[in-house]
């Protein structure tokens, strides 16, 4: 027997604060926390996430910096990641992966947001 899960299992919740301000981040509750943190394929796809060590705070950084601010400058992506440590990038690809991401979800919020005609 298969049951389908209730509307409060859908969703799983993580809230922290980032700079001083709460931060929440949603995900599917059957996911690990490594999973929500390597969904952004911007990072992989640029070479941002390499040896992994830096990566998940990193991401989750990232992810509070766009859910703040959905088109943030380089030099607030660079302000927002800037208590991260990465010994393997040199920066360069982990602000492209941001700003990527950050194109990515605007796109996918249009595309949600538009009305089929």
């Amino acid at each position: 027997m298969t049951t389908l899960p209730t509307e409060s299992q859908k969703s799983a919740q993580i809230r922290f604060t980032l700079n001083g301000e709460e931060t929440d981040v949603s995900f599917a509750p059957y996911k690990t926390l490594l999973e929500v943190l390597r969904e952004d394929d911007a990072f992989a796809d640029l070479g941002a996430a390499q040896c992994g060590y830096c990566t998940p705070a990193i991401l989750v950084t990232a992810k509070a910096l766009l859910d703040l601010n959905p088109h943030p400058s380089r030099d607030q992506i660079r302000e927002a990641i800037s208590g991260n440590l990465c010994r393997c990038t040199g920066y360069l690809q982990i602000f492209e992966a941001v700003e990527a991401a950050m194109l990515k979800i605007a796109d996918q919020r249009k595309s949600v947001t538009q009305i089929p005609g």
